[in-house]
């Protein structure tokens, strides 16, 4: 059961238990620590902008869809033309709330720094990543909002450019994941009965396997 686990994981095909990955990396050494978030810097999507080549779709509404890389990066939307970068809802140090955080640099396995889009460079906060809603965030946290594959809202308690994770220690779940506006998570969490139905650039097609991640 361990071998098949491990190749729907590495084939990123399979959200599995983080009790699960460690029992499975104590014995056969085959997956590895989670790297860390990639920070998008310009335009050049094979660079630094995407983590894969591989476009995904899926339903962003009732009569739309979109279409995106797999996972997501860093850094300013206003200098990454090609893609959505991840949304963060923050507070910096002296407890002002931000709802558009964008992340400039991760500093630790959940620690990054982040800046307002609106507010630029005078709002640069380093906060921890804390899997709660934006209004139980305290003093330099933030939090990032996502959609598992099945629909259900959640708040990520670690993030790579590849994979997102729920909370729960043992019991947590490894998603692979894509980016979508704030409308399209909506429309995910609150309207789809479907879940998150995706089909990739090459025709295949993936029922609850990806979590979505909230971009912009």
């Amino acid at each position: 059961m361990l071998t098949a686990i491990n190749t729907l994981v590495q084939n990123g095909l399979a959200s599995v238990p983080i009790r699960a990955v460690a029992r499975t990396h104590k014995h056969q050494g085959e997956i590895k620590m989670a790297r860390g978030l990639k920070i998008a810097k310009g335009n050049s999507v094979q660079v630094d902008s995407a983590s894969s080549p591989t476009r995904f779709t899926y339903p962003s509404s009732t009569s739309s869809s979109a279409t995106v890389y797999r996972g997501g990066t860093g850094g300013i939307a206003s200098q990454d033309t090609q893609t959505l970068v991840i949304q963060v809802n923050y507070k910096d140090s002296a407890g002002n709330a931000y709802t558009d955080g964008q992340i400039i640099a991760q500093k630790g396995e959940k620690q990054f720094n982040v800046q307002s889009a609106a507010g630029g460079a005078a709002t640069l906060s380093r906060c921890v990543l804390t899997p709660v809603a934006p209004g139980s965030l305290t003093a330099s946290q933030c939090s990032i909002k996502a959609v598992s594959p099945t629909g259900d809202l959640f708040y990520a308690a670690k993030i790579s450019d590849r994979y997102v994770w729920t909370s729960g220690g043992d019991s947590a779940y490894r998603y692979p994941y894509l980016l979508g506006t704030t409308a399209a998570v909506t429309y995910d969490d609150t309207t789809s009965t479907t879940g998150v139905v995706v089909t990739d650039s090459v025709g295949g097609t993936y029922d609850n396997v990806y979590a979505l991640v909230e971009g912009f």
